[in-house]
């Protein structure tokens, strides 16, 4: 999953909600560029990505994150 910044979005936010697809149950999801676990939520058809104080504070890219999900649902394709 890519998250691009919007224009002028200096800081990654606490949440990204993701629409289009869900992880399975018990999927991990990572930041590439660190290896602390990302929480994670369904919610509604897609699923909620909960990004820890210490990561939005210290990111490992300034305009670009990529999220990898182990296993994504294939109900949601």
């Amino acid at each position: 999953v890519f998250y691009l910044c919007k224009k002028g979005e200096t800081t990654m936010p606490a949440e990204i909600h993701i629409k289009s697809h869900q992880p399975v149950k018990n999927a991990k999801v990572t930041l590439l560029g660190s290896a602390e676990p990302i929480k994670w939520e369904k919610e509604g058809q897609g699923f909620k990505i909960r990004v820890p104080d210490k990561l939005r504070k210290h990111p490992p890219a300034d305009y670009v994150w990529v999220f990898k999900v182990s296993a994504i649902s294939q109900g949601a394709w």
